[in-house]
């Protein structure tokens, strides 16, 4: 069903009737011969035809030569017209994406977040994930704290599996938004878990971690209280966690933080954040008792014992020997 149409006859001296009409009516000026120019509420318009816009109140159509005039009170739009229009333009023609996008508009500005997300899958899957015809559609879903089909959003997708070269997480990256999701592949026998915090997966430690699942292709939509932060992912299953098979992922400005993971890692590969002064003089003092002589106690263990070098016992070796031939 198409939308509505009058048709004014717009010539001589008339004063036509004020009617009703929702946005989106189409008014049809018949001019029979006498040309008279048309004005929409003081602006010129010079087309023979006119489709009401979103307005509230009396919209009024006046001519500058010709004593005509015409008063339309727009009403509220009329969903369910506008709705058909855009149904039968898609029979017509089902790829029209400006259709697509005006009808998925239609249905979020009245919270129909349902249809709506049925009409922008087919949007993106036809026009792409970037077509101009969706960018008011998806503002309504963002605004409402909605989430947008998958077709309709940026996927990241996420080898699941262990790092290479002994490193203790796999290789992090940045640049995902709000909405946009993560998509963990892997083969074997492997689950995933969004962890509390970087910390605790660098200790695998899964008090509090969401488990996303065991089945290869598990998924994390990103939300309005991730952005700003850095998430971290790790597996569950045996030592895996411990093996390295664990990620961070920096989302919107997360402040440009560490990604590896190796500067929250203590025990499993890496140097805790922060690490104390102790540790490192008792490598020091680990390394001055390598470097020093071997001794040995020739004369016992208590008090008084003389130490001396390994030279000088092979030397009081042999003094022995030369006295003992000499006897």
């Amino acid at each position: 069903m198409a939308s509505s149409v009058h048709r004014i006859t717009w010539s001589g001296s008339s004063k036509a009737e004020t009617f009703a009409a929702p946005s989106g009516t189409t008014i049809i000026f018949n001019k029979e011969g006498d040309d008279c120019d048309t004005y929409v509420g003081g602006d010129p318009y010079s087309s023979t035809a006119y489709v009401i816009p979103s307005h509230d109140g009396v919209l009024t159509f006046s001519s500058s030569n010709c004593d005509v005039e015409l008063k339309v009170n727009v009403t509220s739009t009329n969903y369910t017209q506008s709705e058909n229009y855009y149904k039968e333009s898609l029979s017509l023609w089902p790829s029209n994406c400006g259709a697509l996008g005006y009808l998925s508009e239609l249905y979020a500005s009245q919270s129909l977040f349902l249809k709506a997300s049925e009409t922008m899958s087919t949007l993106c899957t036809t026009c792409g994930k970037d077509s101009e015809s969706g960018v008011y559609a998806k503002e309504m879903f963002v605004e409402a704290g909605e989430n947008l089909p998958e077709e309709c959003v940026k996927i990241w997708g996420v080898d699941w599996t262990f790092p290479e070269g002994g490193e203790t997480f796999l290789e992090g990256f940045d640049g995902v938004v709000v909405g946009e999701i993560l998509k963990f592949d892997w083969s074997g026998g492997h689950d995933v878990y969004l962890m509390e915090s970087v910390q605790k997966a660098a200790e695998c430690d899964f008090e509090g971690a969401v488990d996303l699942g065991s089945v290869s292709g598990a998924k994390y939509r990103v939300d309005a209280e991730d952005d700003g932060s850095r998430l971290a992912f790790a597996c569950g299953v045996g030592q895996h966690c411990e093996n390295g098979q664990r990620i961070v992922v920096g989302v919107g400005d997360y402040g440009g933080g560490d990604l590896s993971g190796d500067v929250f890692v203590g025990g499993v590969g890496g140097v805790e954040e922060g690490g104390g002064e102790e540790e490192e003089e008792e490598e020091e003092e680990d390394e001055d008792e390598e470097e020093a002589e071997p001794v040995y106690n020739m004369l016992g263990s208590g008090e008084g014992s003389t130490l001396v070098s390994p030279v000088r016992i092979l030397i009081s070796m042999l003094a022995l020997g030369l006295m003992a031939v000499g006897l």
